[in-house]
């Protein structure tokens, strides 16, 4: 059959379809709709006389935003536009959440480590949360990992573990999948004085021990970069000083040419009031996310539960730091805490309810520092920056 793109008009979304309203004579026919490919639902046949059609979605793939949603004839031909997609709320309005299923775990380098699987829902993020020995909350990093030709999407999720979990009695890991709690996966290890729990407690130490290493070497490497492009810069100076002085015997001019020389060994400030660490920046420590473009196509990096930044200029008084949060939730700004060098810090959030806003953090006055250390506790902070600002003395 054939159908032009004004016989039919989208009304609206509805609890697992999408509806349809017919604006002219059109005849009988199936439809259905798919996103890049993918059949959202099954076919739908109308008849003659239907005022209203129902165009059933059961499933929705794991695609990036804004999506198209085509509802199209058996033929091939669009029965209507393309529906535009802005956002996950729509999906998931239309579908639900979806089921996470195929549960796969592992303990891993101090962390616990898995693998889920949503057949329903591929854009939604799930709101995992851990809870320790029946009691203790904590955070749950969750990614979306990818697609499979089906629909869908593989979720990635990771829970940090501690040494001060583990007891006389062992200790008891859950994932809980929010709001409603449902006990994703459980697991009980052993205690910490027996050879399985003893070996477990020994890991976490030592990846907690590199972690603290790796921090600390990104640190001295990068105060002794800084160190070494002031010197060159004053060398550079020198040289072009005395270069120009090469045909000039005047005495005032050598003993200006002595005096530069003698500052070799003073300090010198650096040649910026702030030092700038954006998405792309290798002064981005461990706990970020891949870069990603923001709803306002604005290149930035999510923070998990904790992460750390490495200052571009260690040397200098640092009078306080900025961050240009792009996305965040109320809880999660809330729940933020930083520590300069392992010294707490004051953190101030933006003036301006919502986002975009700045998150000043204040350290204590007169210290410079190497490392900024970031974390969050809210079950699902979400916090994304756009860039950490820090301004010197």
């Amino acid at each position: 059959m054939s159908a032009t793109s004004h016989s039919l008009a989208f009304e609206r979304f509805v609890a697992g379809a999408i509806q349809l309203a017919r604006r002219d004579s059109v005849a009988g026919g199936q439809l259905q709709a798919f996103v890049r490919g993918v059949a959202l639902g099954d076919p739908v046949s109308i008849g003659e006389g239907d005022s209203h059609i129902l165009v059933p979605v059961e499933r929705f793939p794991h695609v990036g935003f804004p999506a198209e949603i085509r509802i199209g004839w058996a033929d091939g031909k669009d029965a209507i536009a393309p529906l535009v997609i802005d956002d996950s709320a729509t999906v998931n309005n239309l579908i639900g959440e979806g089921t996470l299923g195929d549960i796969q775990v592992q303990f891993r380098n101090g962390l616990i480590t898995g693998t889920a699987h949503n057949r329903t829902n591929g854009v939604n993020v799930p709101m995992l949360i851990g809870r320790v020995n029946g009691t203790l909350l904590r955070p749950v990093d969750v990614k979306l990992a990818g697609g499979d030709e089906s629909g869908g999407a593989h979720i990635r999720f990771t829970l940090p573990v501690e040494a001060s979990d583990f007891s006389d009695r062992g200790v008891t890991f859950e994932i809980l999948h929010a709001p409603s709690l449902e006990c994703l996966w459980r697991t009980v290890l052993a205690p910490a004085d027996t050879l399985m729990g003893g070996g477990i407690v020994t890991d976490i130490r030592l990846s907690e021990a590199e972690r603290k290493l790796a921090d600390a070497s990104m640190a001295l490497e990068t105060k002794l970069n800084a160190q070494i492009a002031r010197q060159h810069l004053l060398i550079e100076d020198i040289t072009a000083h005395l270069l120009a002085l090469i045909n000039d015997k005047g005495a005032d001019n050598r003993a200006q040419a002595r005096q530069l020389v003698a500052q070799t060994g003073a300090a010198t400030a650096a040649d910026t009031a702030v030092g700038v660490v954006g998405a792309l920046s290798p002064y981005l420590g461990w706990g970020w996310s891949d870069a990603e473009l923001s709803r306002d196509r604005i290149e930035q990096r999510r923070m998990g539960a904790a992460a750390t930044v490495l200052n571009p200029h260690p040397d200098r008084t640092l009078r306080a730091i900025a961050l240009t949060v792009t996305e965040a939730t109320t809880e999660g700004l809330a729940a933020l805490s930083a520590q300069i060098d392992g010294i707490d810090a004051q953190v101030e959030p933006g003036k301006v309810g919502g986002v975009p806003c700045t998150v000043t953090i204040r350290p204590q006055a007169g210290v410079s520092a190497s490392v900024l250390s970031l974390s969050c506790t809210a079950p699902r902070g979400g916090i994304a920056v756009q860039d950490i600002r820090f301004f010197y003395a």
